[in-house]
């Protein structure tokens, strides 16, 4: 019968692949669906795959070096169980990254994962989107209009500020890296004599609570 001690190590080895599986993942994602249980859930599943495909490794090592007594006598393990090991740890590591960043360019055959709508809110469906650029136009509570880039913006040091809005579960909040000049009637004014919008050269971050509505345009 295993020790109490090899039970707690079984459990260990159970549940890290999940852990590091959906770290990783939530690394490249928002962390949609994210109270105590959806996340427990998440992680039991990955740890339930990776303790699948894993199992007959285990059993083996557990056969060779603690039934074999190898273990209790002090011996050492051969090098290869360590890299064995740490490649058994590399793989749900990079396995939730490469995954994560599919559902993050939200490629088709990720569905079967996330199913047909994975983001929680239109707000995180809108913002999630890679590579999105164009304009916001925002009207705010107390009747103010808003223009503003949706995009990154190059700065003075030679680095690039870029456009922000949380994702859930955080409190909505989007940030924008440049705004234009606007009219009374909320319409965004140009320069003199062009095509081109008159931008401020000002940023402005802004709460979702603040906001009566948004509409957002490409270009």
């Amino acid at each position: 019968m295993p020790s109490t001690f090899q039970a707690a190590a079984v459990l260990l080895i159970a549940i890290l692949p999940g852990a590091l599986f959906t770290w990783s993942y939530e690394q490249q994602v928002s962390r949609s669906g994210s109270h105590v249980a959806d996340r427990l859930i998440r992680l039991a599943g990955a740890a339930a795959v990776f303790f699948v495909l894993y199992g007959w490794i285990l059993y083996d090592w557990y056969r060779r070096f603690v039934v074999t007594g190898h273990l209790e006598a002090g011996r050492p393990l051969p090098f290869w169980v360590t890299l064995a090991a740490a490649a058994m740890l590399a793989v749900p590591w990079a396995a939730g990254g490469l995954i994560g960043y599919a559902v993050h360019a939200r490629k088709a055959w990720t569905k079967v994962l996330t199913g047909p709508a994975p983001s929680p809110r239109a707000w995180d469906h809108l913002f999630g989107e890679q590579n999105l650029k164009g304009w916001i136009r925002l009207k705010l509570r107390d009747g103010t209009w808003i223009w503003g880039v949706w995009g990154g913006k190059p700065t003075a040091n030679g680095n690039s500020k870029i456009s922000y809005a949380s994702g859930y579960p955080e409190i909505q909040e989007i940030y924008l890296t440049d705004t234009a000049e606007v009219d009374d009637a909320g319409f965004m004014k140009f320069k003199e004599g062009s095509h081109e919008p008159a931008l401020r050269g000002v940023g402005m971050l802004v709460r979702w609570d603040e906001i009566v509505f948004l509409e957002y345009m490409e270009g």
